[in-house]
């Protein structure tokens, strides 16, 4: 089973993912940034066709779903179709968590980081954010199996979204 986290640069993915990979004893991956070239991605779709489905994996950002929003922003274009990507993460990932806290939070979180921050993020988080928000709202509006959960971690208990998590791997191999 996958669980991927997105959200926007400054959002909490990480420590969300440290946290759930501790409460379920579960592996941890991580990406960064937006996809630098088509290869990257297709090594990536590829990948989570092979990935074990009764084992627990977190992923700190998946590619097809960054790639719609970093890529449109920062690049102009993105190297892959909404209807693809959405089809891709149903097909092959169990539990997304957009995290979405407010945008004075990620900005500061982003200018906290600077300059490790790739490069137009800083300039580009209001429209990075933006960008999410269309996106994770049309995913969600999808008639798809996988489970949504939107994690502001400024305002919602991490208790509840733990155990709702739980709830929804009962029965899974934990590595």
């Amino acid at each position: 089973m996958l669980i991927a986290i997105e959200g926007p640069d400054g959002s909490g993915k990480t420590q969300l993912a440290r946290t759930l990979q501790t409460a379920f004893r579960a592996s941890l991956l991580t990406r960064s940034g937006p996809t630098r070239n088509f290869n990257q991605l297709s090594d990536e779709l590829t990948w989570l066709s092979q990935h074990p489905s009764r084992l627990l994996l977190i992923c700190d950002r998946i590619r097809p779903i960054s790639e719609l929003v970093y890529g449109k922003v920062l690049r102009g274009f993105s190297m892959l179709e909404e209807d693809v990507a959405y089809s891709w993460v149903d097909h092959f990932v169990s539990i997304v968590i957009y995290c979405r806290p407010p945008l004075a939070t990620i900005q500061a979180n982003v200018e906290a980081s600077f300059p490790n921050q790739m490069s137009g993020v800083l300039e580009h988080t209001p429209q990075l954010l933006e960008e999410y928000d269309r996106v994770m709202l049309r995913y969600a509006a999808q008639d798809f199996a996988t489970n949504y959960y939107q994690y502001d971690y400024t305002s919602h208990p991490l208790p509840s979204l733990i155990k709702a998590i739980g709830d929804d791997t009962t029965g899974l191999i934990y590595p």
